[in-house]
């Protein structure tokens, strides 16, 4: 069970106001000490600084934890040059972070220029057709694993053309790739060169 701090403020009429109640991770899993200078500016009074007086372990009410009794500092030239410090140190990581995550995105191999990317029928058919070049009719029966609904899906993309004879089956009597189709693999085959699948 993660032990839980609990930040309460002595007033000036000598009576404790909540600020916070957290779970000690988040101090890191250290429990704030006498002595100590808390800094916050989620506070609706903004950028505040607390001194630890006191600290309580409570096992009461059934609840477990600390019990930290600070003391509002008033404002010190010392403090507010931390906390601008502390705030430009974030800002100068974020950025950094930030910096480094676009490279990797950059550096990320980008997507094939066929999309959506060709099913292994449709690239077998494709590969045979781009090796006899763009116009170059050949027999339906030529192509293996080849059947209507691959036909429908490369035509739909505007890559292979039909003729309109059939033959007994009703499949067309030759297929040839288009200009289109051929630009398309010619652009894939760059692309894999530039970027090889491993």
């Amino acid at each position: 069970m993660d032990i839980e701090i609990r930040i309460y403020e002595l007033e000036q009429d000598g009576k404790l106001h909540e600020l916070s109640s957290t779970p000690i991770s988040w101090y890191g899993g250290i429990c704030p000490n006498v002595g100590d200078v808390l800094c916050s500016d989620f506070t609706a009074l903004g950028v505040c600084f607390y001194s630890v007086q006191r600290r309580y372990f409570m096992e009461a009410g059934g609840a477990t934890g600390w019990a930290i009794i600070v003391r509002r500092l008033d404002p010190a030239p010392q403090q507010a040059m931390v906390y601008e410090t502390w705030k430009e140190d974030t800002e100068f990581w974020e950025e950094v972070y930030e910096n480094e995550r676009r490279e990797e995105l950059d550096e990320a191999d980008p997507p094939e220029p066929i999309q959506p990317p060709l099913n292994w029928r449709e690239q077998k058919a494709m590969e045979y057709l781009f090796e006899r070049g763009a116009q170059v009719r050949v027999d339906w029966h030529e192509l293996k694993d080849f059947g209507p609904s691959t036909q429908k899906s490369l035509q739909k993309r505007g890559f292979i053309r039909a003729s309109a004879d059939t033959d007994r089956h009703g499949n067309p009597e030759k297929i040839w790739l288009t200009k289109a189709g051929q630009k398309a693999m010619h652009d894939l085959h760059a692309h894999r060169s530039k970027y090889p699948v491993l």
